[in-house]
């Protein structure tokens, strides 16, 4: 055995990350879900309001309307239209709508159309928005599923990191060493560049029962190695439950041995290599 005997201590940043990192990654996705559902609630509410005046409305004359577009991602249209008009009294009227469409934009053949509400002549809809109904509806499917999916993700992480310090809690406290043999190692490339290694693995847990998986490493934090030709990896199992595994890093992460400790298990190691 590599390691010194349970419990062992737990690296202090390794808890601090985890402990508020977890939680704060699900307060971001509980923001993202609650943001995106005010976003799309608020946009499928005005254009179902719009609809309905159009529908009941009555029409305006002497309609102006100047619109100006500001394309994000060349697929999204932000319109923002300045408009005028005068409703069966006489009274002239001024508003904005402001509205965003996926794909279709305003391209300036149409003439402005606008529908007023006789009860409230100051509540109107514009037949630009209106006719762009369609690709407002495929944007606002398009942001919740994009919330909906960055919620799903800040989560997950979220979850992943709280599960993993439970993981490191339960088995820092009691466990089985053992070295699982590396069976393949995979470069992982960001932008063109090397930066991370995913090592596939496989093993026995004290029980007999074969345990498989694979965990990426950065470079420059790579496991740690049971011996020195970087075959077998050092990990620990849950003795009640083999599915419970840690493999550990080179820097000994997430656990924090003593330097003296430290200085043994490389030498541990190092007889190894020789041996």
């Amino acid at each position: 055995m590599l390691l010194p005997p349970r419990p062992l201590r737990l690296n202090r940043l390794f808890v601090v990350e985890h402990i508020t990192g977890g939680p704060a990654l699900l307060l971001v996705g509980l923001a993202a879900a609650c943001l995106g559902g005010w976003v799309t609630f608020g946009d499928a509410s005005q254009l179902a309001e719009e609809s309905r005046i159009w529908e009941n409305g009555v029409p305006a004359s002497q309609v102006s309307a100047t619109c100006r577009v500001r394309t994000q991602r060349l697929v999204i249209h932000e319109h923002k239209v300045s408009v005028r008009y005068t409703d069966a009294n006489g009274a002239e009227h001024r508003g904005y709508v402001d509205f965003s469409t996926l794909g279709a934009k305003y391209d300036g053949s149409k003439e402005a159309v606008v529908r007023y509400l006789r009860e409230a002549p100051d509540r109107f809809a514009l037949s630009w928005a209106v006719d762009a109904g369609t690709a407002r509806i495929l944007l606002i499917v398009l942001l919740a599923l994009g919330m909906f999916l960055a919620t799903a993700a800040f989560g997950a992480l979220g979850m992943r990191m709280l599960r993993r310090f439970a993981t490191a809690r339960r088995l820092a406290a009691r466990s089985d060493e053992i070295a699982v043999r590396v069976v393949k190692v995979e470069p992982q490339l960001s932008r063109g560049r090397h930066k991370r290694s995913t090592f596939h693995y496989e093993g026995r847990a004290a029980s007999g029962r074969e345990l498989s998986g694979k965990e990426s490493f950065p470079l420059d934090r790579p496991p740690l190695f049971a011996d020195a030709s970087g075959r077998t990896i050092v990990a620990l199992v849950d003795p009640d439950d083999p599915s419970r595994l840690l493999l550990v890093h080179g820097d000994f992460l997430p656990f924090e041995p003593t330097p003296d400790e430290q200085a043994a298990i490389r030498a541990a190691i190092a007889l190894r290599r020789t041996g």
